[in-house]
């Protein structure tokens, strides 16, 4: 059926996390990658995430996944067109939505 083709088209990548103590092991690396093979494995035809860690982003660019849109927190303004609505703390520096064919 229609709706389950569109279920079946685009994977996407919810969350990305590694425990603090466990970083720097390559486990978010292998995270996206067993993900990304799932998917394949699974026929969805396109892999999607959204971001907002460098060290998360510098993993997925590795995958040859690109850039659809970033935006920099300091750009999300409030109504009062000023304020940013919020400003996280480093590694949190802009969000950024990646996408990937996954049938090439």
């Amino acid at each position: 059926s229609h709706e389950l083709l569109n279920q079946m088209c685009m994977f996407e990548i919810k969350m990305l996390a590694v425990k603090k103590e466990c970083q720097g092991q390559k486990l978010g690396t292998e995270l996206v990658q067993k993900s990304l093979k799932l998917a394949r494995d699974l026929n969805f035809m396109y892999g999607l995430i959204t971001c907002t860690n460098v060290y998360a982003r510098k993993i997925i660019e590795k995958q040859n996944m690109k850039s659809l849109m970033d935006v920099n927190f300091h750009n999300i303004l409030l109504n009062d067109a000023k304020t940013p609505v919020s400003i996280p703390e480093h590694p949190h520096s802009s969000a950024s939505v990646w996408f990937i064919d996954l049938k090439t």
